[in-house]
């Protein structure tokens, strides 16, 4: 039983118990994919029904590594499996412990708002923009800000840190960052920022058209055909149908090409549901926030919160 309810392992060569940083660092990543795919489905097409599982799955993986063991957490499991021929990192368990602690009551918090009660909000993008911080902190820069926040509460400073950074106090020669490396970074950010507006990533109206293809150039493939996304393929290969083609009058394509259709089906399904979810709540009340109208969300917010 001892063994079940245990929180790190014990290694000789160390006075504290220890987890594997490869395995947390994996399994922060795996997590950081699945949040950020659930918080994008949420905010642009305002469907939170991904999100509830990532919460529930978010909450039962942490609810196992603090309240259990980390060695029976799934995900954990998971990276043990993909990293388990690189050599080990030794980290303390008593300040990932905490910075999961952290985690846990993020997950209770968006378990109780989201899942049992439906209740969207500013309140839960600050708590989504918490979890991805720190997930993405740990996954890309073996980082834990958890950590950090552990010093500041206890006497006995965290040990066994990522990249021993708890105990190195001097950088090397390649550590250092000179004058160059500092100019060329803004330099990289200007570049992108001028191809992001540049005609090769928007391009004239002109261009467009001469790119643009009949129905006749257009023979769909018959894989494409089989997947059932043909009004996909056209859409990806300029394909216009002839219907808009007219003799008289060169072909106009908008600079911006529009979303593929959503099948009648699909929309027919999402207002039945809409309907449905506002009969069982007739007393709505669907009154743009001041704080929405600021920011120039309240179309979005309607979305969010179901307001036709």
């Amino acid at each position: 039983m001892n063994n079940l309810f245990s929180f790190g392992e014990k290694i000789p060569e160390y006075e504290m118990k220890v987890l594997n940083e490869r395995e947390v660092r994996a399994s922060a990543g795996i997590l950081f994919l699945f949040a950020m795919i659930s918080f994008l489905n949420s905010w642009l097409i305002g469907d939170f029904t991904i999100t509830k599982i990532f919460v529930v799955v978010f909450l039962v993986e942490f609810t196992i590594r603090v309240l259990i063991n980390p060695k029976y957490a799934p995900l954990l499991v998971i990276s043990r499996f993909f990293v388990r021929h690189q050599e080990v990192e030794y980290v303390g368990a008593p300040q990932k412990r905490f910075a999961w602690l952290i985690g846990l009551v993020l997950a209770i918090v968006m378990f109780y708002l989201i899942v049992l009660n439906n209740v969207i909000g500013p309140f839960n993008l600050l708590v989504c923009i918490i979890c991805l911080t720190l997930l993405f902190f740990e996954a890309a820069f073996g980082i834990c800000l958890g950590c950090k926040i552990y010093n500041l509460f206890h006497k006995q400073k965290a040990q066994l840190c990522p990249g021993n950074a708890c105990a190195v106090k001097d950088r090397v020669a390649i550590q250092n960052i000179n004058p160059v490396q500092w100019v060329l970074v803004p330099m990289f950010f200007g570049l992108i920022f001028i191809i992001a507006n540049s005609p090769l990533i928007h391009p004239t109206t002109q261009n467009l058209s001469a790119n643009t293809k009949i129905n006749g150039d257009c023979e769909i493939p018959d894989w494409v055909k089989k997947i059932g996304h043909e009004e996909k393929w056209k859409l990806h290969n300029g394909c216009v149908d002839n219907e808009i083609k007219d003799k008289t009058k060169p072909v106009v394509v908008p600079s911006v090409l529009p979303k593929a259709e959503v099948a009648p089906a699909v929309v027919a399904d999402k207002l039945e549901q809409k309907e449905a979810d506002l009969k069982s709540k007739p007393d709505k009340d669907c009154t743009v926030p001041q704080f929405a109208i600021d920011m120039g969300h309240t179309e979005q917010w309607k979305l969010h919160n179901g307001c036709l």
